[in-house]
């Protein structure tokens, strides 16, 4: 899930996941407006598809929205967790 305010920032970010994460499939890609709502709709996401809470994650750079996702019980990283 990535936040877009314009279509050249979606172009931007599919050629960007292809390039480096190409097992991603396209239509398992969701781009929203506001970052702040990225928890909200994990939450009615797995709840329309019945994926457990517990099986998904976030991982962010906004220590605000990570935080936000804890207490709605989502797993959050951010990026720095990953790096040596």
């Amino acid at each position: 899930m990535g936040t877009i305010v314009t279509n050249n920032e979606i172009n931007q970010k599919y050629k960007w996941l292809e390039e480096n994460y190409s097992i991603i499939k396209k239509e398992n890609i969701i781009f929203i407006s506001s970052t702040m709502l990225k928890p909200n709709v994990i939450i009615e996401y797995a709840k329309n598809l019945n994926i457990d809470i517990n099986d998904t994650i976030l991982v962010d750079d906004r220590l605000d929205v990570l935080r936000k996702a804890e207490e709605l019980g989502i797993k959050a990283y951010h990026p720095s967790s990953f790096t040596e």
